[in-house]
């Protein structure tokens, strides 16, 4: 059995390893809403690089990104969030972007498929 301490922990280096990647990482950072944002900042993520798909249209989005090569993707693993990134990859390849899904797949790999929100992240940094 799995001490849930040791679990967290472990969680914890892997996610702290990942971000320091992503912080290196010039590329901007599409996440759904407030709260995703938010997790990737107390990850050390600079917020000048995040936006939000939250109270803006699919065309505001298009255009607030418009100047860059790369757009990292960090959607939810819900339902939603799944239809979202479908939705943004077309659009955003259609448009000759390269959509990094990298770090989101090794956010799931962390948690072995166990997360259904990037808001959730924000428990696992120092606050």
């Amino acid at each position: 059995m799995v001490d849930k301490e040791d679990l967290n922990r472990r969680r914890r280096e892997d996610l702290a390893k990942l971000f320091a990647d992503l912080a290196r990482d010039s590329a901007p950072i599409l996440v759904e809403g407030k709260r995703d944002r938010e997790a990737l900042v107390r990850g050390g993520i600079d917020g000048s690089r995040i936006t939000m798909l939250h109270g803006q249209s699919r065309l505001d989005v298009e255009e607030a990104l418009a100047d860059c090569k790369d757009v990292i993707m960090m959607l939810d693993y819900d339902a939603e969030g799944l239809k979202l990134l479908d939705e943004f990859k077309s659009i955003f390849s259609r448009g000759g972007k390269r959509v990094n899904t990298w770090y989101w797949s090794k956010i799931r790999e962390v948690f072995n498929g166990h997360i259904d929100c990037i808001e959730n992240l924000r428990r696992y940094f120092d606050p």
